[in-house]
């Protein structure tokens, strides 16, 4: 499968700009369906399109088409974003509904008036005569906000014929702040029926630099948990700060959009208010997930923080991934990496945790090493090899520590890897590839995520979200 990645022609490019990407699991899943990618790619003002290879493994299973995302991410942007490719089932009747997509073009906001930006909907399925489907379609905030980024706006759509279809425009507002890339989600549903279509659009920010993050912030942190064979199993989302409180910290919290279902999947509150006292740095929710006996897909409740009160938002959302009993997680030894630390000031030290998943009974070990991003070595980083052990019956996490070099110079953030192989006695789980950022010693690292390095629970919701479950 071949993703074209491109950047407009109205996109400045002052300086070459490298864009880091890794496959995701959608309803396809690496490796039986597709063979798990990283890498990088890098644009220039001559060189605007960019290919990445995605293998796709075969098989004589009659399927749903199924998709993957491949999720793009730079040292600048404010966050990931993803693009989706569909795996067109070929061995049998397709299973309703047609595959659709949305998405939009990056587009620049620019310093006053408006832009337009055009989301696009798109069919992979293979049909000439499909059945018209109508959707109720709406903005909605991403990192981007309605009313000062751009425009609210909602309508609705009919698709017939195999497409492409006419654009779906949403009016984007110009300013001058320095800030980061933003986005803006675009939400269909389907009228009378059951489909939903969920993509976004990036806002690039054209006044500068974005300012470094905040030296504290409420990061709410999304948590998995597994349907019960029998009653039902608690589950906690926790909301944790990145440096413990000096003052009271309030935030709100709302269940919001979601596939799964208050009373028949879960209980727990729909509402309500977090209040972290001085010193604190980590406050749950409770849920409980209910037990039943379909077999169904995994399911999500989005829960959305809003009115922070001593501390700004890191993020505005967190998920509860309730897993069906059939998709419970590896039972398999494997191994994982969580970002503990990826964030650091020059000099400083960067910290990957290495943790075992399942059975720990056999001795196990994997092999690391440093790649240059826009951080090349010896002069902002200390190249590092090795290798992390396990002995049999060992199943404490192991951190890798890689040294930054002190220097004089004023300078964006830069960003170097982790490559992790060869991993002997257990499966490796998620990414190979760990992004570390230097910032300059002018800006402030985050160095309150040191802690989830120590706390189990945090540290293996923080690896479930990112990376079993993204």
């Amino acid at each position: 499968m071949r993703f074209v990645l491109r950047v407009p022609e109205n996109v400045p490019l002052t300086a070459p700009l490298t864009v880091s990407y890794r496959s995701v699991n959608g309803t396809a899943t690496a490796p039986s369906d597709y063979a798990a990618a990283t890498g990088q790619v890098q644009f220039t003002a001559t060189q605007r399109e960019r290919t990445v290879e995605v293998a796709i493994v075969g098989d004589t299973v009659a399927e749903p088409n199924e998709s993957l995302f491949l999720e793009l991410s730079t040292v600048a942007a404010a966050a990931p974003f993803r693009v989706i490719g569909t795996i067109l089932n070929d061995d049998g009747a397709e299973q309703p509904p047609s595959a659709l997509r949305v998405s939009a073009q990056p587009v620049v906001e620019g310093n006053a008036g408006t832009t337009r930006m055009d989301f696009q909907i798109f069919r992979s399925a293979i049909t000439t005569n499909p059945t018209p489907i109508v959707f109720n379609w709406r903005t909605q905030n991403g990192s981007a906000t309605a009313g000062s980024d751009y425009v609210a706006a909602n309508g609705q759509v009919t698709l017939t014929g195999p497409g492409p279809y006419a654009p779906i425009p949403v009016t984007i507002n110009g300013d001058t702040a320095v800030e980061p890339n933003e986005t803006v989600r675009m939400v269909l549903e389907q009228v009378g029926g059951t489909l939903r279509l969920d993509g976004g659009g990036v806002i690039l920010n054209d006044d500068g630099s974005a300012p470094p993050p905040n030296t504290n912030a409420i990061v709410p942190i999304s948590a998995t948990g597994t349907e019960p064979a029998t009653g039902t199993a608690p589950v906690r989302v926790g909301v944790r700060l990145l440096r413990p409180a000096t003052t009271e910290v309030r935030v709100n919290f709302a269940v919001g959009e979601g596939s799964a279902t208050a009373g028949s999947d879960y209980t727990g509150p729909a509402s309500g208010t977090l209040t972290f006292a001085p010193g604190d740095v980590l406050e749950e929710i409770p849920y409980q997930i209910l037990a039943d006996n379909l077999s169904e897909p995994t399911e999500r409740v989005r829960l959305m923080f809003s009115n922070p009160i001593g501390l700004p938002l890191g993020r505005n959302s967190a998920d509860l991934v309730i897993l069906d009993r059939s998709s419970t997680l590896p039972s398999q030894a494997g191994i994982a990496v969580v970002a503990c630390r990826p964030f650091v000031n020059e000099g400083d030290s960067a910290k990957l945790l290495l943790r075992r998943i399942g059975s720990s009974a056999n001795a196990a070990s994997v092999q690391f090493a440093t790649a240059n991003g826009r951080a090349t070595t010896p002069a902002d980083y200390i190249a590092a090899t090795g290798t992390v052990t396990w002995a049999a019956g060992d199943a404490a996490h192991k951190i890798v520590t890689i040294a930054t070099t002190e220097d004089t110079v004023q300078e964006q953030p830069e960003n170097f890897f982790v490559d992790f192989s060869n991993a002997v006695g257990a499966q490796w789980f998620g990414p190979a590839r760990a992004p570390i950022i230097i910032r300059d010693d002018d800006s402030v690292a985050i160095d309150g995520m040191e802690a989830l390095c120590n706390e189990g629970e945090a540290d293996a919701a923080f690896m479930l979200e990112n990376h079993l479950n993204p």
